[in-house]
């Protein structure tokens, strides 16, 4: 994994910290670093959710609406390496 896309997955991986609910809000996490939805490096932002969801780090939330606002669930694999990096 490159190290935006772990910058990126350790951002969500603190928005659940201590909660007991895996979504994680994407759009915060990029904006974070500097890639918000909607900005000029939106489809680097997506290339990168993409990544993280085709290698089991992110799933999609169940939720469709939940979905359209760019929410994931981040998964135990998601977890631990952004836990251990």
């Amino acid at each position: 994994m490159d190290a935006t896309n772990l910058r990126l997955l350790k951002s969500m991986r603190e928005q659940i910290r201590g909660k007991k609910s895996r979504a994680v809000y994407s759009g915060d996490a990029a904006r974070e670093l500097g890639m918000a939805p909607g900005s000029g490096r939106h489809a680097e932002y997506g290339f990168r959710l993409d990544a993280l969801v085709k290698g089991g780090y992110l799933q999609p939330h169940p939720n469709p609406i939940l979905r359209q606002q760019e929410v994931y669930l981040i998964t135990d694999a998601g977890i631990t390496i952004a836990d251990e990096e």
